[in-house]
């Protein structure tokens, strides 16, 4: 905070890159700690050079703010963890299963997955669950999981490295993510671009996604207490052909991106 007042008594030209969905109420409402940065970074904004965000619906988040009109937004969303001499799109033929790629904190609402995994179990007890993360809630997530689907039909990968991500992505056949404060949703992307259908709630990265009307294989849950035809829905459509035509999109995307990149530096550049 002091290196930033310093700055600004400076007039040097300042650039904040945003990542974090800081504007949602759940987020700030985590701890003490995110109530403070939406603090100083609303005040930060307003003093700013530029701003880099992810996505167009935080852009939109933005300029609902009082920002100097001199203030540039960009749009600079975050590389993929993609090898593209190595990924494979599962576009049919995927496996019956559920696979979740998170960090196991509180914040990732872990124990909605839970509800919604009880209540696909419910109709249908032939699917598996792959987990790849560890965290603060491993064991626990572990134990609660084995519980209502037994050793057999749980598989956790831990940690996995960037080399190791194909063999997670051939083990599943659609991606659950129940984090409810969400700004990019690099792991959503990730399973798009390899064909594989996504199942998440209503948040800032799922909106973004709904919004370039693709024809995306997404199911957005407004809550974790989903119906037994919603659980029906979620497996049918791991069956169902798909198409990467995310993987194509996101190829512009990077493209576009070091063209926006290098006209952020030039004009933080020139406002010095």
């Amino acid at each position: 905070i002091f290196l930033l007042f310093l700055l600004i008594r400076q007039r040097m030209p300042i650039q904040i890159q945003l990542h974090a969905d800081i504007f949602e109420k759940e987020w700030q409402s985590l701890s003490l700690i995110n109530r403070l940065k939406f603090f100083v970074a609303k005040h930060t904004f307003k003093k700013a050079t530029n701003i880099r965000t992810v996505s167009y619906v935080m852009m939109n988040e933005l300029n609902r703010l009082n920002l100097k009109k001199s203030t540039k937004i960009f749009v600079t969303p975050v590389p993929l963890n993609l090898d593209s001499n190595e990924m494979i799109g599962y576009l049919s033929n995927r496996p019956m299963s559920i696979g979740i790629l998170s960090r196991l904190h509180f914040e990732r609402n872990l124990k909605e997955a839970l509800v919604i995994i009880k209540k696909i179990n419910e109709i249908n007890s032939d699917f598996k669950v792959v987990v790849a993360g560890t965290g603060e809630l491993e064991d626990w997530f572990k134990s609660s999981l084995t519980s209502i689907l037994g050793n057999a039909r749980v598989n956790f990968l831990g940690e996995i490295k960037a080399e190791e991500m194909e063999a997670f992505w051939s083990q599943v056949g659609i991606l659950l993510s129940t984090a409810k404060s969400e700004t990019y949703g690099r792991a959503l992307r990730e399973s798009l671009c390899h064909g594989i259908p996504v199942v998440c709630f209503n948040t800032k990265a799922s909106t973004d996604l709904k919004n370039l009307d693709l024809n995306l294989p997404l199911i957005i849950l407004d809550s974790e207490m989903i119906s037994l035809q919603t659980a029906a829905n979620i497996l049918d459509i791991t069956k169902r052909e798909t198409t990467n035509s995310y993987l194509a999109h996101y190829s512009e995307e990077k493209h576009r991106n070091q063209m926006i990149l290098m006209e952020s530096w030039s004009n933080l550049f020139e406002n010095r």
